[in-house]
């Protein structure tokens, strides 16, 4: 066994610890037209036994039938499947078991703007790969955990291991702010708004720009922003949105807005009114003014 194998065994040793704790049991369905590739996912799946099994399926009708007629938490599901893609499938899971995760697990890179269109939990690509089925499967439980307390927020802090040592970028506590919930391409965000700097509209979807990366959501802007509903979030444009606490200036004569991260000076440009600005700046207790 290798190092990186052996690492990874302890890390879930490690979680399944906590999910006892936890008292979590969810039942899982597989849903692959594919038997091998069925035999193949549900080995993966046994170091998790609080993914409780309940059946395999390589007929997604009667997939579908199963999870219709019981109280299934998680699916694994292919997309290209004879009869009725995943897509399909999940279109009919949102509307009749909307509570369902579905995560699908496919060789086709090339769905995965439509499976976030329709609320997909996560996206696996075949092969699968531990490390990167680990990640999703400690998303489901955050995901269920997160249910526990109210109004869908987690409201204790996460422990960083690369704590922020660069100078440049604020240091703000999180003990008292809630995280939230952002869906993206890649599965479920759990994020603090002083993480985030500013988000871009881009169509419908929405670009998140945070300290370490950059998320994309299918969420549009105005919904984003009712999800962070925070004091220092203002809409500078029909494009943009700022986080004041990472504002370092405004150029009144080119109207745009500099936002400091780390080296980085990103510009934006604004549209309302001065005023408007200056007012939400005094109501963040963060803010660069």
């Amino acid at each position: 066994m290798s190092r990186k194998q052996r690492e990874i065994e302890i890390q879930i040793v490690t979680y399944n610890l906590i999910t006892n704790k936890m008292n979590l049991d969810l039942t899982t369905l597989i849903i692959d037209d594919e038997p091998l590739n069925v035999q193949l996912l549900e080995a993966l799946l046994k170091p998790y036994p609080f993914l409780k099994v309940k059946a395999t399926y390589t007929d997604p009708e009667e997939g579908l039938n199963a999870i219709l007629q019981d109280q299934i938490d998680v699916v694994f599901m292919d997309i290209r499947m004879p009869g009725q893609t995943g897509i399909d499938l999940l279109k009919q899971i949102n509307s009749f078991k909307p509570n369902t995760l579905v995560i699908f697990v496919t060789a086709y890179i090339g769905y995965t703007i439509e499976a976030i269109r329709n609320r997909a939990f996560d996206y696996l690509t075949k092969p699968v790969d531990r490390k990167e089925l680990r990640t999703v499967i400690q998303r489901v439980t955050d995901y269920y955990k997160s249910q526990t307390s109210p109004n869908n927020q987690i409201t204790q802090p996460v422990i960083n291991a690369t704590p922020n040592t660069d100078p440049h970028i604020p240091i703000i506590t999180h003990h008292d702010t809630p995280k939230f919930l952002i869906k993206s391409v890649r599965g479920t965000h759990y994020l603090h708004y002083d993480e985030i700097v500013y988000l871009e509209a881009d169509g419908t979807y929405t670009k998140i720009r945070t300290i370490d990366e950059e998320i994309l959501t299918s969420h549009n802007l105005g919904k984003c922003l009712q999800t962070i509903n925070a004091p220092c979030f203002v809409r500078i444009s029909r494009k943009h949105a700022i986080n004041t606490s990472y504002l370092s200036f405004i150029n009144n004569r080119d109207k745009t807005c500099s936002m400091k991260l780390g080296d980085k000076n990103i510009i934006l440009e604004y549209s309302i009114k001065l005023s408007e600005l200056k007012a939400t700046l005094q109501e963040c207790p963060n803010a660069r003014n």
